[in-house]
């Protein structure tokens, strides 16, 4: 299962809020009603979780669990990289080049 993750991200603060769904189809109907919506909107996702937020505070993206498992494995290969530029050990870095 590929769940979609809708972020909200404050311009004040550092606590991200998500709703998440079983469907690109489902997440981007929430993002449309919120970036449609003047001032605070309740919204609900495919799990029952509701959040009561005012989209124009926040950066608000949209990604899923197969980009963000993409996204750390290219992560964690470009710090074992860097890693074994510096002369760290794999261990430090979290993988092994052999």
């Amino acid at each position: 299962m590929n769940l979609w993750i809708l972020k909200f991200l404050p311009y004040e603060g550092s606590l991200c809020h998500a709703l998440f769904f079983k469907t690109a189809e489902a997440a981007k109907k929430i993002r449309s009603e919120a970036l449609e919506s003047k001032g605070v909107i309740l919204l609900k996702d495919d799990f029952n979780i509701e959040m009561a937020i005012d989209p124009a505070k926040c950066v608000i993206m949209l990604t899923n669990c197969e980009s963000g498992a993409g996204f750390m494995a290219a992560l964690n290969t470009a710090n074992a990289y860097a890693g074994k530029a510096y002369g760290l050990p794999a261990s430090m870095v979290g993988q092994s080049l052999n």
